[in-house]
């Protein structure tokens, strides 16, 4: 019997903006289980050093700090299924786009989000139309969620700006890696990142999702999404990730990357489509975009 992909515009909007909630499918499956206790290691590197050696690991500081921008190419997989394509693009000056076609039998679904600096935008295509069939504002906050969920890169390589508050919360066995934990509190939700003992690259993030059953009052046991980061490879000299994995469950969400450029984006890729022009001219003016960690 062939592969049925999900419903479409389900899976769609799980990619796009609620990667890091998951949907009703993911939260469908048997909660993965949180880390438990461990004995203290006798000598405990804190965040900051772990932080340091990842990214000497990478490539040293001064090669990421380099890094203006970032234009991503790739697939994406449902339990070996390739079910779409990705296309991200960030830049200084809070921009970004990122375009995600999914596609489902002869059902055809794009999203397209991002924005130039100044406005916040997502337009949807049908069946590959050439005319979005819906186009809106988004503010600031719903963009950054939006970018968040998505550009795994750009919030590995800005790490350091939450080094102050993270903590190393011990030694973990991460599937089937030894690493060391290490809390991420900046972050809405419950983040732990893990660093790879051995090549001293983080091997994943683990994050406490917000489901329906923690809100219910009930004593639910929480339920985790883990962002798996395989497949490193230099780009410009610098090592980095190709490959996500976003697992609950025995649910498997693959993003490869198969092609990662540095400081090459155009652009005009950052130009507003018709569709949000004509809204901005017609509508307020939206709140300034805040300051953001992109790419």
């Amino acid at each position: 019997m062939p592969y049925r992909t999900p419903n479409l515009s389900l899976w769609s909007g799980l990619l796009i903006g609620t990667l890091m909630t998951c949907s009703s499918i993911l939260l469908s499956t048997a909660p993965a289980r949180a880390d438990e206790p461990s004995e203290p290691a006798r000598v405990t590197p804190d965040a900051g050093r772990l932080l340091t050696r990842c990214f000497r690991a990478m490539g040293g500081e001064s090669r990421i700090e380099r890094i203006r921008d970032l234009q991503i190419r790739g697939t994406i997989a449902i339990g070996g299924q390739s079910i779409g394509d990705l296309e991200m693009d960030f830049a200084e000056g809070d921009r970004s786009r990122v375009e995600i076609a999914i596609k489902s039998g002869e059902i055809a679904s794009t999203t397209v989000f991002g924005g130039d600096g100044t406005t916040s935008w997502e337009v949807e295509y049908r069946n590959q139309g050439t005319t979005p069939n819906r186009a809106m504002l988004l503010t600031p906050a719903e963009l950054s969620e939006r970018v968040k969920a998505n550009n795994w890169l750009g919030r590995l390589l800005h790490l350091a700006a939450d080094a102050s508050e993270m903590q190393t919360i011990g030694k973990r066995d991460y599937l089937g890696r030894d690493c060391w934990a290490v809390k991420i509190p900046a972050d809405r939700r419950s983040t732990v990142a893990y660093f790879d003992i051995e090549t001293r690259l983080i091997n994943g993030f683990r994050i406490e999702v917000d489901s329906p059953l923690n809100r219910s009052g009930t004593d639910a046991p929480s339920i985790f999404l883990d962002i798996v980061l395989e497949d490193w490879k230099s780009v410009e000299e610098i090592l980095l990730f190709h490959r996500v994995k976003l697992i609950q469950g025995e649910q498997v969400i693959t993003i490869t990357y198969d092609s990662i450029r540095i400081n090459e984006v155009d652009s005009d890729r950052f130009a507003l489509p018709p569709a949000v022009a004509e809204l901005v001219r017609t509508s307020p003016a939206p709140a300034s975009t805040p300051p953001s960690d992109q790419p």
